[in-house]
């Protein structure tokens, strides 16, 4: 079990590369994403899909990316998973796999309320356990 000051650590972490415009940053992803499409939309708003590869146990993100664009060493290593946000950056949406440790889920959701409540959202996040991204 991972103790508070590292729970911290790892949503910092998150937060950091959530908030990221670098490679490998969520906010990077983001601007090559298309709106809409298979993500749909979230009460009338174009939504994305931001993939991201994960410790199972911890949460920690380890980088936002496509599959595709990815080395396998990353792709093979850590499960995938993804948030789904609105044009304005709001995330309405954790897809995550079913056998995620429930540390793991919960520092991934916590991280994305903290994200959001940084851009001014308070909605409720939809977390949905299956084996592929929505």
């Amino acid at each position: 079990m991972i103790n508070f000051m590292g729970i911290e650590k790892i949503i910092a972490e998150n937060l950091a590369l959530m908030n990221s415009s670098k490679e490998g940053g969520m906010e990077r992803l983001g601007i090559t994403e298309s709106f809409g499409g298979n993500a749909g939309k979230y009460q009338g708003n174009p939504c994305i899909v931001a993939n991201f590869y994960f410790d199972a146990e911890s949460g920690k993100i380890q980088i936002f990316g496509n599959m595709q664009d990815l080395p396998t060493s990353i792709t093979s290593a850590f499960p995938d998973g993804s948030y789904r946000q609105t044009l304005g950056n709001q995330i309405v949406g954790l897809g995550i796999p079913r056998n995620t440790a429930e540390q793991a889920k919960q520092n991934l959701l916590t991280s994305a309320q903290r994200y959001n409540s940084q851009k001014g959202f308070i909605n409720p996040i939809e977390v949905v356990e299956r084996n592929f991204p929505f």
